[in-house]
């Protein structure tokens, strides 16, 4: 089994906060932030929905996502799944 690692971060100055997940299996489920979310995916693939549109990822290469704010978005490890962006 591999380990989780969840690290958090908060910037006072830029008054930015960062989260770190590692080995994270469980699904984030649907949500919204009020400011926007950036995200790096560095392998794996990856389930998401933003706007009720739901897509495969593949991080063939590392990537980065961005969320606006407002916008309802849930995240997973990849599971069944519509087809792949491609």
């Amino acid at each position: 089994m591999q380990k989780e690692i969840r690290t958090v971060c908060y910037d006072d100055e830029l008054h930015l906060e960062a989260y770190r997940f590692e080995g994270i299996a469980q699904p984030f489920p649907n949500h919204f932030h009020d400011y926007y979310v950036i995200g790096f995916v560095e392998a794996g693939i990856r389930c998401l929905s933003c706007k009720n549109s739901r897509k495969c990822v593949p991080a063939i290469w590392e990537m980065c996502v961005l969320f606006h704010g407002g916008k309802n978005q849930f995240y997973r490890p990849a599971l069944p799944c519509v087809p792949a962006i491609p």
